[in-house]
């Protein structure tokens, strides 16, 4: 679909995509297109780089950062947002929507556990072996050591492979992308998030909580508002 609308074009050229966009609601187009134009539909500008925080920060629009996968600029692109904001009519003062992974539970030891689902649903992004979302490990190093015995591993000398970057990698990966997660007993997740806005200056979470169990997904859904609705 994407390759689609770019109509040939061997690059992406994001603004005049979302100028276009608008144009369809605007009903500005050479084309109209039925049923948006004359919709008021809210704009925000998705991103996980500096890139888009230039570009949200320019049009003036409300900027979520995809934190909950890609954190690696988090504050650096808020910081440019925020920095280099320019007020239009869509949007007053800068609006920053943060995405984060939380996993809350009764107690920290249930949290880190029903948190291997998440590890292993972000293992099989990276590995891309496209499974269905699984049942949580006893632990995170239960995780890893199934997928080192999972990989094919030369047998030569007195080695421990585990210490050899190349497997690592995976791992190494999989903790970069979830590095911006919630995880813990309702107090220790209040921390965390207290320690978050100390670090970065957001307006509003967006929390994805990948857990194998739906009940225990939905009491997760409810400690976290809890904790947002005391801060």
């Amino acid at each position: 679909t994407a390759a689609a609308l770019r109509r040939g074009r061997n690059s992406l050229d994001f603004p005049a995509e979302i100028a276009e966009l608008r144009g369809y609601f605007k009903d500005c187009n050479p084309v109209s297109a039925y049923p948006s134009a004359g919709l008021n539909i809210p704009f925000y500008i998705l991103g996980s780089s500096t890139e888009s925080a230039y570009l949200a920060a320019e049009l003036g629009l409300p900027y979520a950062f995809a934190s909950h996968f890609a954190p690696r600029m988090m504050e650096m692109a808020v910081e440019i947002y925020r920095k280099n904001f320019k007020p239009s009519t869509y949007l007053a003062e800068p609006y920053v929507i943060l995405g984060v992974n939380a996993i809350i539970a009764e107690t920290d030891n249930e949290a880190r556990q029903l948190a291997t689902t998440q590890t292993l649903f972000f293992l099989n992004v990276v590995t891309n072996a496209q499974q269905n979302l699984q049942p949580p490990m006893e632990s995170e190093e239960d995780v890893w050591k199934a997928q080192m015995h999972a990989q094919k591993k030369p047998h030569f000398g007195p080695v421990d492979f585990e210490e050899i970057p190349i497997y690592n990698q995976e791992r190494a990966v999989v903790e970069q992308m979830t590095a911006c997660s919630l995880i813990g007993s309702p107090e220790s997740v209040e921390f965390q998030l207290k320690q978050l806005r100390e670090r970065v200056h957001f307006d509003e979470i967006m929390a994805v909580s990948y857990i194998f169990d739906e009940q225990k997904q939905t009491q997760s859904y409810t400690m976290l508002k809890a904790i947002v609705d005391k801060q």
